[in-house]
């Protein structure tokens, strides 16, 4: 069975188990670490709602029922393709009438644990921003906590603290006040789910429980109303996958088909939500290069693209004209490729300005503009690329000058780019957020 826990103002205590922040593998990074989880595989779980996927990774036999999705509008427009963003505010200011700012969220998380970590920012229908990252009590961060922040339309920040934790996480949002979070529990072995309640607290369950070990890919993310979580075990040739239907009256997590034979899987922003009960993950298959997979959520199938990534992959965006765009590392810096499932590298930018560390992260806003975050490592500062409506002419801007780590971009209630990361220019590391003022 899964199992939850409510975590409030005076939240249980966890066992804590250190591990360092995986990133996707290739990723031309020259701070990560190859640290991994290890433990002891034991036997899969009995599981009542999460349990065991179909046997048969081929075609669904005849007398095949679709899986019921349930709670969908009546009207295809009600789905507001993936959902991503919050309802924009009637009239913002105009983007020549804003410039960058950076705002310190949080300090004093160890250089040394950030250079293996990554932060996440989400904002939810009402406009509120939610920041993830690692908080550490010292300077040694033996004992690091997952907290998010929020900050409501025109208020300030407080803070709220899942669990102890460290290593991979994500944040994910459907309705105002409840994002979800998720990471690896390393104590349970298990993939831990913390949803937030509307009036406050955090309600944990986990699934997968007891055979939890080396991640080799780790992912979460949402359309209208269901939450979809992908999950990689080093050393074995599938992925897992996993879903929430909030619409349903009694919703639960349940265990959808894996994607076999697959090596490894996207870690944080490489599995993205079609607008066809669908979704769409970045993964390596038997082979070297990336490659792009596509499940039909109500006919249970998989189908995967025979065009490869050749780049070392970041981001992943299912955009609003049906497009798939991913950004990535080449020899000569960032480079980003878009088109559909059947040719997605039908349109290449590269940005010939030096190489990027660390992974880049990739954003569309309501206007179908394209915002990418990046490192470059020559220079030890932040960058964002981007390109208006859809027209496929790229700029590319310095927004913030010295090292900078972990980038995570989410589109605020303005239709404007927020980018979390952070900044360490010494010892010690601020979590800064980046964004848009008058």
């Amino acid at each position: 069975m899964t199992s939850r826990t409510l975590i409030t103002s005076s939240r249980l205590i966890f066992y804590a188990l250190a591990t360092s922040l995986l990133t996707l593998n290739g990723c031309s990074c020259h701070d990560e670490d190859d640290y991994f989880w290890e433990f002891e595989e034991p036997p899969m779980e009995a599981s009542i709602d999460v349990g065991l996927p179909p046997e048969d990774a081929g075609e669904p036999d005849e007398g095949f029922v679709p899986v019921d999705v349930g709670g969908e509008p009546e009207d295809p427009e009600d789905w507001d393709w993936a959902f991503p963003d919050p309802e924009i505010e009637p009239d913002p200011p105009e983007w020549e009438e804003t410039e960058w700012r950076s705002e310190v969220v949080a300090e004093g998380l160890p250089r040394s644990f950030a250079l293996n970590d990554r932060t996440s920012v989400v904002v939810d229908r009402q406009g509120t921003v939610w920041l993830g990252y690692h908080r550490c009590a010292d300077r040694f961060c033996a004992d690091p906590e997952l907290v998010v922040a929020r900050r409501p339309v025109g208020g300030s920040w407080s803070y709220e603290t899942i669990d102890r934790h460290e290593g991979l996480f994500g944040l994910s949002v459907i309705h105002a006040d409840e994002p979800l979070a998720v990471y690896l529990d390393a104590p349970d072995q298990s993939l831990a789910l913390a949803q937030r309640r509307a009036e406050g607290g955090w309600l944990i369950d986990r699934v997968a429980e007891g055979r939890v070990s080396a991640a080799d890919g780790f992912d979460i993310t949402h359309d209208r109303a269901r939450f979809y979580l992908s999950y990689a075990q080093q050393g074995e040739d599938r992925v897992e996958f996993y879903t929430y239907n909030t619409a349903s009256p009694t919703p639960l997590w349940r265990r959808l088909r894996d994607l076999s034979p697959a090596t490894s899987a996207a870690f944080d922003e490489g599995l993205k939500a079609g607008n066809a009960l669908d979704f769409y993950l970045i993964h390596r298959g038997m082979g070297a290069n990336f490659q792009i997979s596509r499940y039909d959520v109500g006919q249970d199938a998989w189908t995967t693209s025979q065009r490869d990534y050749t780049t070392q992959v970041s981001a992943l965006v299912y955009r609003q004209n049906g497009q798939l765009c991913v950004s990535g590392s080449g020899d000569r810096g960032l480079v980003i490729d878009c088109g559909d499932f059947e040719d997605p590298l039908s349109q290449r930018q590269f940005f010939n300005n030096g190489q990027t560390y660390y992974l880049s992260s990739m954003v569309e806003a309501r206007d179908q503009t394209l915002f990418v975050a990046y490192h470059l490592a020559n220079e030890q500062d932040l960058r964002i690329a981007r390109s208006n409506e859809d027209r496929w002419q790229w700029r590319s801007e310095r927004v913030f000058q010295g090292p900078t780590f972990g980038v995570s971009t989410a589109i605020d209630h303005r239709d404007y780019v927020l980018v979390s990361y952070y900044y360490c220019p010494g010892d010690t590391c601020e979590v800064r957020l980046m964004e848009r003022v008058p």
